[in-house]
């Protein structure tokens, strides 16, 4: 199917060069890169994913910081992260 598309100057510029590089025909390398783009964009985490993950390591990271507080009178803070370490790996 044959269409119209505009590019920014700078974007086609890039294209072609890599086309070149590549030894390509643009009607051969764009189609490629669209495709590449799409499948990246659709693997790439939502907003709330990036959220979620970020909420997860902060709970954990306080919660370690918790178990470190009250494990300081113990022993030192090396042999408490060590410890902690030892129980999840």
């Amino acid at each position: 199917m044959k269409t119209t598309l505009s590019f920014p100057d700078s974007l086609l510029t890039e294209v072609k060069h890599e086309a070149v590089r590549q030894h390509r025909r643009l009607n051969d390398l764009v189609p490629e890169l669209v495709r590449l783009g799409l499948a990246a964009q659709r693997q790439a985490p939502t907003e709330m994913q990036c959220r979620e993950t970020a909420n997860a390591w902060l709970t954990e990271w306080q919660s370690l910081g918790s178990r470190v507080a009250k494990k300081a009178h113990q022993g030192s803070l090396v042999k408490t992260l060590e410890a902690d370490r030892g129980r999840r790996g």
